[in-house]
């Protein structure tokens, strides 16, 4: 406490140095909770020195002053490094989906598959295909797209205001129906 007192109301290099003793005082009990947690998210050890820098970062941005005391320090950043942890191991998933993903609607073609340069689609075919798409949704899935892309009505919170939804269910939907107009563009289902 008396070195997170000094990061906050210190000199200047009384404070650089105590913050760097509360880090490495820090650094064996996160790196622990975050090798775990990416273990658990099946990436190894060589992300949890990105995750423990981020932990860092979001500590000396955030955690030294909002720190109320309510639990040690050291505590509160592993904490902190945990969260970090997580935020890494999604963005790892989301990029290994990404990669996954198929191939772009303008690259689609009727049936599927990869086509040569000749026989991909146009910017006219691909809008002509998302409106069809657009149509074939469901109507709920259908009016938050339309607010929300096309008239951009604002934010998710503000559709899904008017929809009378929370904003979690309007985000779900959104990502519902994204998926499901990649399906239907991709698979030429459009009609």
């Amino acid at each position: 406490m008396r070195l997170l007192a000094s990061v906050r109301q210190g000199d200047e290099p009384a404070r650089g140095q105590s913050l760097l003793l509360l880090l490495e005082d820090f650094r064996p009990a996160a790196m622990a909770a975050v090798a775990k947690v990416l273990a658990s998210m099946g990436l190894g050890r060589e992300h949890a020195e990105e995750a423990f820098q981020r932990a860092a970062l979001r500590f000396i941005e955030v955690g030294v002053y909002s720190f109320r005391g309510d639990a040690a320090p050291r505590s509160y950043f592993v904490r902190v490094a945990i969260s970090c942890a997580l935020d890494l191991g999604r963005e790892a998933a989301r990029r290994r989906q990404l990669d996954r993903s198929p191939e772009p609607p303008w690259q689609a073609v009727p049936g599927g598959g990869r086509a040569g340069a000749d026989v991909l689609l146009s910017a006219a075919q691909v809008r002509q295909r998302l409106s069809r798409c657009l149509k074939r949704l469901p109507k709920q899935y259908r009016a938050g797209v339309r607010r929300y892309y096309l008239e951009e009505a604002g934010d998710c919170a503000a559709c899904a205001a008017e929809l009378g939804i929370s904003k979690a269910a309007f985000e779900k939907r959104l990502s519902r129906a994204r998926r499901m107009l990649a399906r239907c563009i991709g698979e030429g289902t459009h009609g």
